[in-house]
């Protein structure tokens, strides 16, 4: 497992955060309580912006963040909105409190996609995700997985707000406390991916240009019919939509109008959002 640092621009906090977080250091420099910033004299290279050797033996360097700027907001494939692992949050910044104890809300919003590899093995809660860039990380929470429905292998798993965690013995992933912040689709990260690039194509307020199960396209003469559920895809007639219907999408239509609900759920690009927003919940 490799580990490497993120983009410090994103996730500076404010300086009332820093001064209210429920920490504190002692006369001999030790800290108690949570406290996820360095001091000035500890090492925080790793929170600099990165240039990070990848394990393809490519580097990357978010200094251009040309993939932010080819892919809007919403878009599950942008990588400040849908991070990697290497790109979530290293501060522990939900728990966090200003100088008043009043909740801080996020420097952003920003959601962690992982498809499930393993699920249990020998430490309860735990599973092992591969996210966007096959980056494979571990993941515990601390609460009964259950309460999110079916949890397997090959799913995808979404968090909200997610921030890396250091484990034992030098190892580091993710850690969830809470459910509301947690939701699984039932299908593989490639489908979930899939999908989305389904919705970027047609979103749903503009009309289809040609039949998802035939392509054939719209004409004065040919009126394509969006699907009652999801009203994500178009068909050309009844005999597309049936076939269609058989083939996959009675399988995804849900997870099209799941995928429709996150992408929708909050303004993605918004460089101040007032509140933390969970799964179910619009900003």
């Amino acid at each position: 497992m490799w580990h490497a640092g993120m983009d410090a621009i994103d996730y500076e906090p404010d300086a009332d955060l820093i001064d209210g977080l429920n920490w504190s250091q002692s006369d001999d420099g030790s800290h108690s309580g949570s406290n996820p910033y360095p001091s000035e004299d500890e090492d925080s290279s790793d929170w600099e912006p990165y240039n990070i050797e990848r394990p393809d033996g490519c580097k990357t360097d978010d200094s251009e963040d040309e993939a932010s700027k080819r892919f809007p907001p919403k878009n599950l494939r942008n990588p400040k909105s849908f991070p990697s692992y290497v790109q979530c949050s290293p501060y522990e910044l939900y728990e966090a409190r200003d100088r008043h104890n009043a909740p801080m809300p996020p420097p952003r919003h920003w959601c962690y996609l992982g498809e499930i590899e393993e699920a249990g093995g020998l430490i309860r809660n735990s599973f092992t995700l591969k996210d966007k860039d096959g980056q494979s990380t571990d993941l515990m929470t601390n609460f009964d997985p259950s309460a999110l429905g079916t949890v397997k292998e090959g799913y995808t798993i979404a968090i909200l707000y997610a921030e890396k965690k250091y484990f034992s013995l030098g190892v580091y992933g993710l850690r969830v406390d809470h459910a509301k912040f947690v939701k699984v689709f039932p299908c593989d990260l490639d489908t979930l991916l899939r999908i989305n690039d389904d919705i970027e194509e047609t979103p749903v307020d503009n009309c289809a240009e040609k039949c998802k199960e035939c392509g054939k396209e719209a004409d004065a003469a040919t009126k394509l019919l969006r699907c009652s559920q999801c009203r994500a895809v178009s068909y050309c007639g009844k005999d597309c939509q049936t076939a269609a219907w058989k083939d996959k999408h009675k399988r995804e239509c849900k997870i099209f109008s799941d995928v429709i609900e996150l992408k929708e759920s909050r303004d993605w690009g918004n460089q101040k959002p007032s509140k933390w927003v969970s799964f179910g919940q619009r900003e």
